[in-house]
């Protein structure tokens, strides 16, 4: 049921999805032409890994975690700010993409820029700027181990040249010049080491706050560790000084003078052997250097685009259509959700408990026009086309009144509506023609004194009327007015009277009422709408009411509310007409479907009288036009069932 439900309401409201289909294509289509084309260059770059280093740990990352970590290096600032700086203007982070391929080490490079030659000339200069920064911070990580190296390197060079110069050369014979060459090298030494300690109790590489000693950097300890080594050195060249200085002094002394030769001789071989150390040291960083570098290859040269690939018509194109639908869809969907009308026989039993007696489809204007314009109806519908789908549905209806007035026979009908314009009055008429045609009297009278149309319906004069009738200057023979061949007889309203009300609450409508009955089978009373009192006044007084609802237009609550007052009348409700059906949409408004079976589908009679044919028989005219059959009926013929 709910599918039956959504497929109607598909199929009623598919204009208004097509319109935002073709809105939103044609919104995406003119804002695809003005957004700029975007080029996409690629270039592909292979990382190899590095070999095993005891000192790097770079090759402890897996192949995926190593196409990250460039992925990730590639849109950094120094990268980009290195490409940037290359070609002469800037490159944006959003233009530079990159992507592992599944299964391999290769990584795709992907950037995008409005110009394509630009576009690629930017992927091939950031692979080179990506191989020169791995480079770069790979060499940093063995920089200060260089660094730390070299220091020592040169400071064991210069304990050595120390060590060196503190051996008084043999020739020197001349034990005074000697003693002042001594004693000249003491004071130099003592000298080196105040220094030495003044720069080591310095702030700058020993900070002092309020608290003490503030937490050492890794550099100034290596400082400190440097200037106390130094200091050791001059110490020990100092004291091997004195001990010469003294052996001259004291010539009884001289075996400690040579100890102190033996002593810095000792020494001067250590810091050969150390700085043979540091050498060899010093060589295998810059080897691990080299063997834990990973190798940043390209393997393939971008190469300039030929098309764009943004924006993508096609995928604008649809996505702005699938928007289009969803907000037209939305709109349908509240428009239905805030409909309030009276739709299908479903929502008549449901809201109002009454059944639906009959189904009037809408019909065109088949009035003819006259010289000013105007429409003027010549005859009623169903007496113009007897055997249209339309007069076969007011003939149900009629059937369906015979068997409702079985227990308790109906003779005087109010058809009425609970706003205007929802055609109660060509219900009313055609109705009474109907029953007239089966061999019925039938009276019918216009009790719509502020806007009577029932003689513009028949063509009939409107100066004498019910109103007449209401100033007792008319009696009900002289008021009423055959209709036709007929047995319909037709009562106009006559002129408008000032107090319509009054007049069709007085006795003297009660009288009229109790007279139709009496040179009547049945009366069939247009009144107004239920918007003023005088529908509900009539309705009290006579045996049955006729509801009208034209589907999408009759509001529930108006309907409803109509029903109320009926009820506080006492009034027997027969039931309801659905009138003015839209034939193009009978799917959606139930009921009339029947109308367009097989034996009437694609077919509208038009009857027309032919003065050739006067033989009484029926003749064809043997064509069809646009689906549409004629059939030509002779004057002297009466249109039965």
């Amino acid at each position: 049921m709910e599918l039956r439900l959504l497929i109607i309401l598909l199929r009623r409201w598919a204009w208004l999805l097509i319109i935002g289909l073709i809105l939103g294509a044609g919104s995406a289509y003119i804002f695809t032409r003005y957004q700029t084309p975007i080029y996409e260059a690629r270039t592909k770059v292979m990382v190899m890994q590095a070999r095993e280093s005891t000192i790097s740990d770079i090759s402890t990352l897996t192949d995926q975690e190593l196409a990250q970590t460039y992925m990730a290096l590639l849109v950094t600032r120094p990268v980009l700010q290195a490409t940037s700086d290359r070609l002469g203007f800037s490159i944006s982070v959003n233009q530079v993409s990159g992507r592992q391929l599944q299964g391999t080490r290769l990584l795709e490079v992907t950037v995008q820029d409005s110009d394509p030659q630009q576009a690629a000339l930017i992927a091939n200069t950031i692979v080179d700027a990506l191989i020169e920064q791995n480079d770069e911070l790979q060499a940093s990580r063995f920089t200060a181990s260089e660094q730390s190296l070299q220091a020592q390197i040169n400071q064991i060079e210069g304990q050595i040249e120390t060590l060196r110069s503190a051996q008084v050369p043999m020739e020197v014979v001349d034990t005074s010049a000697r003693m002042q060459a001594l004693e000249t090298q003491i004071f130099d030494l003592q000298d080196q080491i105040t220094n030495l300690q003044i720069e080591l109790d310095s702030d700058s590489v020993t900070p002092v706050t309020e608290e003490g000693t503030a937490p050492l950097t890794p550099e100034q300890q290596r400082i400190i560790s440097d200037k106390q080594g130094q200091i050791d050195l001059l110490q020990l060249m100092l004291e091997a000084t004195k001990q010469q200085y003294f052996a001259l002094l004291f010539p009884e002394q001289a075996s400690a003078t040579q100890s102190g030769e033996r002593e810095i001789g000792a020494n001067l071989a250590l810091y050969q052997q150390i700085y043979a150390n540091l050498l060899s040291n010093y060589e295998s960083v810059r080897l691990a250097r080299v063997q834990s570098t990973p190798n940043v290859v390209q393997v393939e040269q971008a190469v300039v685009p030929g098309k764009p690939v943004s924006p993508r018509l096609l995928n604008n194109l649809l996505l702005g259509g699938a928007v289009g639908l969803i907000i037209m869809g939305s709109v349908a969907f509240l428009i239905e959700y805030l409909d309030d009308t009276l739709k299908t026989p479903a929502d008549v039993s449901h809201l109002l408990g009454l059944p639906v007696i009959g189904y009037v489809a809408e019909i065109a204007d088949l009035g003819a026009k006259s010289r000013n314009g105007t429409t003027t109806p010549t005859s009623p519908y169903v007496t113009q086309h007897p055997r249209s789908p339309l007069a076969e549905a007011f003939r149900s209806l009629r059937t369906n009144l015979e068997f409702a007035n079985v227990d308790e026979p109906i003779r005087s009908i109010l058809v009425t509506s609970s706003g205007p314009g929802e055609g109660k009055t060509m219900v009313a008429t055609n109705l009474a023609v109907v029953m007239a045609q089966a061999g019925k009297e039938v009276v019918l009278v216009d009790c719509d004194l502020r806007r009577p149309r029932i003689h513009r319906e028949l063509n009939l004069s409107n100066q004498i009327g019910l109103s007449d009738y209401f100033r007792g200057q008319e009696k009900l023979p002289q008021i009423m007015r055959p209709v036709g061949d007929a047995t319909l007889k037709a009562i106009t309203s006559g002129s408008l009277p000032p107090n319509p009300t009054e007049l069709l609450q007085s006795q003297k409508m009660t009288h009229l009422l109790a007279d139709l009955k009496e040179v009547s089978d049945i009366a069939v009373i247009d009144s107004p709408p239920f918007l003023v009192t005088d529908a509900a006044v009539i309705a009290s007084q006579v045996d049955g009411v006729i509801m009208i609802v034209q589907p999408g237009r009759t509001h529930a609550e108006a309907a409803i509310a109509m029903l109320e007052q009926l009820n506080r009348a006492g009034t027997r409700v027969i039931g309801v007409v659905l009138n003015r059906i839209p034939q193009r949409r009978p799917y959606y408004y139930g009921g009339y479907r029947y109308y367009y079976s097989p034996y009437y589908n694609g077919y509208s009679y038009e009857y027309l009288h032919d003065d050739s044919k006067s033989n009484g028989r029926v003749g064809w005219i043997g064509r069809l036009r646009h689906k549409a059959r004629q059939v030509v009926l002779p004057k002297t013929s009466e249109a039965g069932d």
